[in-house]
């Protein structure tokens, strides 16, 4: 009986072990068939990628068309990244949404030195208007000019009836004549700065206390005139009441406040 060679027997084995190997269901990795982890996504597969227009090949009045349909909340976000004057102005050039958007802006705060203050009377007292700019207007600061600011300045912003913030601190020469036509409509005012103006009385901030019920601060610093009574309506009635300036108010009785 003949025996077999041990090595004859192992290359055998290792002939079946290769063979089964090379049947198996796995799949082939040979160079031409790639790995599966190697092929990109569909989505971003270089034939279904998004060619991209550029904005000179879009004619002037399909852009004006498309910005007209932005929201206006979301023009207001976007002009907050326009820092300067001359920009807004630009911008309002567009369209009539962002004209409408950008005179708002620019009259809010309306910034205005002591010579261009007539051309903002002048402006906001024209009986015809293409916005209505007395109500666009919501801060009105004129502690700048001081002594300059008469009633008679005032009177024409009696139509600012929504104003939010009001300085006047300094503006001596005013009284309850020009204060009383200004604040009278001004139902939304949250802060008030009427302090050194010393012909000022109780009758301006009683109305101030019946008519800003959302008021948030007020400064009455130097106002001699006004006693404990104007002071305790306010805060009687303006219940979102926070900052008060009463700095020498000597009619002030300090036990009852």
């Amino acid at each position: 009986m003949s025996s077999k060679d041990p090595s004859e027997s192992s290359s055998v084995s290792l002939s079946v072990v290769t063979a089964n190997l090379s049947s198996s269901s796995s799949p082939s990795l040979s160079p031409s068939s790639p790995s599966p982890r190697s092929t990109p996504p569909s989505f971003i597969s270089p034939s279904t990628k998004p060619s991209f227009i550029e904005l000179k090949s879009i004619s002037p009045a399909a852009l004006v068309k498309t910005a007209a349909t932005i929201p206006s909340e979301l023009i207001f976000h976007i002009f907050k990244y326009v820092t300067t004057t001359s920009d807004i102005k630009s911008c309002i050039l567009v369209c009539k949404s962002w004209c409408s958007c950008g005179v708002e802006i620019l009259w809010h705060k309306p910034m205005f030195t002591a010579t261009a203050l007539g051309k903002l009377l002048f402006t906001i007292s024209r009986p015809t208007q293409t916005f209505p700019y007395a109500l666009l207007i919501r801060r009105l600061n004129f502690s700048f000019l001081g002594e300059n600011v008469t009633d008679g300045i005032l009177a024409p912003l009696s139509a600012c009836e929504r104003l939010e913030r009001l300085t006047l601190g300094g503006c001596r020469r005013l009284t309850d004549v020009g204060l009383l036509g200004l604040l009278d409509k001004a139902n939304g005012l949250v802060a008030l700065d009427v302090s050194d103006i010393e012909n000022l009385t109780d009758d301006v901030i009683e109305l101030v206390g019946q008519k800003c019920r959302r008021l948030q601060g007020l400064n009455v610093s130097l106002c001699k005139k006004l006693t404990d009574k104007s002071i305790i309506t306010v805060a009687s009635r303006c219940r979102s009441l926070r900052r008060v300036g009463l700095i020498k108010l000597s009619s002030i009785v300090q036990p009852r406040l």
